[in-house]
């Protein structure tokens, strides 16, 4: 509740009467977190953006390389623009509902969102300007992509190093998400996202211990006689929940949560 208030001096009234509508829908939980929105946010009428006299190209060089290098139109296919690109870039340029991608995401989430300014409180530009910007891509685009120059075909193995299979057997494909490995002894730490372990491998790839983990890990660091810290990322899916944790592991394997986000 306190974040809602936080909150609530920079969102518009608009903005949080149309939250709260959809999680009549989505979550009735978070309803009763955004009553007090509509009583402590200020009312600001708003005119939408006046219709300029630039190009859709122009128009393109403005708003689209505002956040980044200036796509030009055949860097993809008609379709990719007009299916893929242009819809998600209606988000951040308030030219569609952003309730339509925030209504699947959850409450810390969105509060998350909303303090980032991923998405404006209404249009930056005239409905008729942004349709110049559909235009000047959808019209310029090319009915396929274009070919590319031939490129060196990937070749396998890396230097200085050989393929050697582990000696277990793989019933799901791996999703490795830590590699370590402990120059002392030779062992082999692994982080396993598809078993939630983290294993330990010796110098001649046998799993010699297995340690229970609550999600996938991004790095670790050995203490000798003292065990291991382990950070773990939540939810490895792209995300703005803080559910991360930083974790030890003593010798007789009990965990302790050092940090949590």
């Amino acid at each position: 509740m306190n974040q809602f208030k936080s909150y609530c001096s920079t969102a518009s009234k608009r903005q949080y009467i149309r939250i709260r509508t959809r999680f009549v829908k989505y979550c009735p939980v978070c309803l009763l977190l955004l009553l007090p929105i509509y009583a402590c946010t200020a009312d600001r009428s708003r005119k939408g953006p006046k219709l300029t006299g630039l190009s859709g190209k122009e128009l393109a060089e403005i708003h689209c390389a505002g956040c980044h290098l200036f796509p030009a139109p055949d860097l993809l296919d008609k379709s990719a623009w007009e299916n893929g690109i242009l819809p998600e870039m209606a988000y951040r340029l308030g030219m569609r509902d952003p309730l339509e991608k925030l209504a699947v995401l959850a409450p810390d989430e969105i509060i998350t969102v909303l303090r980032a300014a991923s998405y404006p409180d209404g249009p930056v530009l005239a409905s008729e300007d942004w349709q110049k910007i559909i235009r000047f891509y959808v019209g310029n685009a090319p009915e396929k992509p274009l070919p590319q120059e031939l490129k060196s075909p990937v070749g396998a193995g890396l230097p200085f190093f050989e393929v050697r299979p582990l000696a277990e057997k793989m019933d799901v494909l791996p999703m490795v998400s830590l590699v370590k490995i402990d120059e002392t002894d030779g062992c082999i730490y692994a982080g396993r996202r598809e078993k939630r372990m983290l294993e330990v491998y010796d110098r001649s790839l046998k799993k010699i211990e297995s340690l229970p983990v609550s999600s996938p890990l991004s790095d670790m660091a050995l203490s000798k006689g003292q065990g291991l810290m382990a950070l773990q990322m939540g939810t490895m899916e792209p995300n703005d929940l803080r559910n991360g944790q930083l974790i030890a592991i003593d010798e007789q394997k009990q965990k302790t949560v050092l940090l949590d986000s």
